[in-house]
């Protein structure tokens, strides 16, 4: 069950990606049109119009290549069920228990991704967070096993189950 559940997981976060990508690309094409319109050529030594909408494109258009990337890399990710005991790397999906900043119960599913960290997938109770290895949670979970307390500045969080 929880090989199915992460391919979903992983469906909905590169959907998210992609879309996403699509708003960026549409903006980046927008920007190089910008950059190059004839109202936006110098009127004397001066005017940078052109050149700061053509630094805007060139941010977008990286951005896009940055998320191409991510997807690509969502979907080379290896997706098996995890052995008891063994510890937490990409691909695992993580469930965490601590306290909030008042103190109150909290609890946190978490699924280790190779990309597309920061998306949170799923509705009500099921929401899921994708996490970056490189991602401070990410970091402290990296290696962590089923049972362990795992501490993310003033938060400490026991893992409950890793799938």
């Amino acid at each position: 069950m929880s090989v199915e559940r992460k391919q979903a997981l992983v469906a909905a976060i590169r959907a998210e990606l992609a879309r996403e990508l699509a708003a960026i690309e549409r903006a980046a094409k927008d920007a190089w049109e910008g950059a190059t319109h004839e109202e936006n050529r110098p009127e004397h030594n001066k005017d940078m119009r052109s050149t700061e909408a053509s630094y805007v494109a060139i941010g977008q258009s990286a951005r896009a290549r940055e998320l191409a990337e991510d997807i690509a890399k969502l979907d080379a990710m290896k997706l098996v069920a995890w052995r008891e005991g063994a510890p937490i790397d990409v691909g695992a999906l993580v469930s965490i228990e601590g306290q909030d900043e008042r103190g109150n119960p909290h609890s946190l599913e978490v699924f280790i991704v190779n990309a597309g960290g920061g998306a949170t997938v799923g509705e009500g109770a099921a929401r899921v967070r994708a996490v970056s290895p490189k991602a401070p949670l990410g970091e402290v979970l990296m290696g962590a096993s089923e049972g362990e307390e795992v501490t993310l500045g003033p938060r400490r969080y026991e893992v409950v189950r890793v799938a």
